[in-house]
């Protein structure tokens, strides 16, 4: 019995894990290999390390075939069974999303984690909140299984994310005609129109509008104006088409779906539901459009409502031209998103990002991270100007604006310097942790500085007015306590071996 237990046991471990990666290799390809959106992103980010890089977040599912599956069968498969090869074409998928903690081996940090670590903080954790019902939060730090939506732009710049990944599952093709869908904006009595301007160059004969209103204009008759859309094009001239109930425009079904912070019904996927959206394809007639083919160039669309008692949600829009086929599908957004690259997976960067440190003129005082997460999530919350902190750090009333510019930095470094006219609030959008602290010049009178959290889990610190440099540096107390412990233990096993 002595000899056959052990035996009993590593058959067990054996079979238990079988069904793990480590037992059925694959190519090495499915590791060490670039995938076409990471790559893009890694282009504009710069060479590696990318420690002060902006970072990314991951929406796409991977319930698709790789485009180069074809190539992949044909230059592996001679070599891989179906087990392995079917690994190849997943870790294919996973890297073409940077799906969790993918993001560390290509060197692209992400919001998962907060970095992409392994091992995200408790305030992480908490700010997930703001993204996530609280019903679908997981304590490893994962949003991208979670997320059915795009967050809130506003938050995202202020976590510096400025890199987003979306699949294309969602969006549709009508009439030989691509409609990117992955964002969308509402029109109502507050925000009445949306002008995009990111226009191709080729010359178009028409729009396609993808929309529906809310069910409140249920009760306006068929053919009803709720709103128009208006074509500019290069050379002035401009064609304007309605939009009406029950023929360019349907009326949706948004009761059941939940509020976002606006009490607007959120956006959530799939995107297109037959019978939800009426894709209205809007060809300018020929005695409307311009007749040099460079003048039928649009500068700009605006959309905008016409029925101030209803809201309209304008889903996706696309121009085309009938005679040469060619086709493009601007981001329809009221943010400073712009589609970068368009393959298996789609690429949006955000140019009103904010930067990495920044100043603010105002502090929120919270009791408690509920609090925060609740004033966040509202539309009077301005990141860029205000700190949510909690009661218990002490910030001063009045506050001075600061230019502030990373000098350095890297994972437990980061150096800071700033030029403020008085005391003045820095927030540096890196996670907080017991064990940070600030050192205020340290090449001349070295002053140590109190860092707390601010925005749940970002860093903040109060500094004097003046021209300084500010570092912050990682000195755990835990690390200093388990340093002594080790030469503590290490000197008295050598003292126990020379006493024998």
């Amino acid at each position: 019995e002595m000899f056959l237990m052990p035996i009993l046991l590593l058959a067990e471990l054996y079979l238990g894990s079988y069904v793990l990666p480590i037992q059925h290799p694959t190519a090495p390809q499915a590791l060490r290999s670039w995938r076409t959106a990471p790559a893009r992103i890694a282009s504009e980010l710069g060479p590696s390390p990318r420690d002060a890089a902006c970072r990314t977040l991951s929406l796409s599912p991977t319930t698709w075939d790789p485009g180069d599956l074809a190539e992949l069968q044909t230059i592996y498969g001679p070599y891989l069974d179906d087990w392995a090869m079917r690994d190849l074409v997943n870790a294919t998928k996973a890297k073409e999303v940077v799906a969790p903690n993918l993001g560390m081996i290509v060197d692209l940090p992400s919001l998962d984690g907060f970095g992409g670590g392994v091992l995200p903080t408790a305030r992480f954790v908490k700010a997930m909140g703001l993204f996530l019902p609280p019903d679908t939060i997981v304590a490893d730090g994962r949003l991208r299984e979670q997320l059915s939506q795009v967050p809130d732009p506003q938050l995202l710049s202020l976590y510096h994310v400025c890199y987003l990944i979306t699949g294309k599952n969602f969006d549709v093709w009508h009439d030989h005609v691509y409609y990117d869908l992955a964002f969308g904006a509402w029109l109502t009595a507050d925000a009445p129109s949306i002008q995009l301007d990111q226009m191709p160059l080729f010359p178009i004969s028409g729009v396609g509008v993808v929309s529906y209103v809310g069910p409140e204009a249920a009760h306006l008759p068929k053919g009803t104006p709720v709103a128009e859309v208006k074509l500019a094009f290069v050379n002035g001239q401009q064609v304007t088409f309605p939009l009406r109930v029950g023929m360019e425009t349907a009326v949706g079904e948004d009761e059941a779906r939940p509020a976002d912070q606006n009490g607007l019904p959120a956006v959530r996927w799939p995107y297109h539901q037959p019978g939800q959206d009426t894709i209205a394809t809007l060809d300018v007639p020929p005695d409307g459009m311009p007749q040099a083919l460079g003048d039928r160039r649009l500068a700009w669309v605006e959309i905008r409502l016409v029925q101030q008692d209803v809201r309209l949600f304008v889903r996706g829009m696309a121009v085309y031209d009938r005679a040469s086929g060619a086709h493009a599908t601007p981001v329809v957004t009221r943010s400073a998103w712009r589609r970068i690259h368009s393959g298996d997976v789609k690429v949006y960067r955000n140019d009103g990002v904010l930067p990495r440190a920044w100043a603010v003129q105002r502090v929120k005082r919270v009791a408690n991270l509920d609090e925060a997460v609740a004033w966040m999530t509202s539309p009077a919350f301005d990141p860029q100007r205000e700190a949510v902190i909690e009661s218990t750090f002490s910030v001063p009333e009045n506050l001075a604006s600061a230019q502030v510019t990373v000098q350095a930095h890297t994972p437990e470094s980061v150096t800071l310097r700033y030029a403020s006219e008085g005391e003045a609030l820095l927030v540096l959008a890196d996670a907080w942790h017991p064990g940070w602290e600030a050192e205020l010049d340290p090449e001349g009178s070295a002053q140590w500085l109190e860092v707390f959290p601010v925005d749940i889990f970002l860093r903040g610190v109060v500094v004097p007015p003046g021209h300084h440099t500010l570092v912050f540096r990682y000195r755990p107390t835990s690390f200093r306590w388990g340093i002594w412990l080790s030469v503590m233990t290490l000197v008295g096993l050598a003292g126990l071996w020379l006493w024998r």
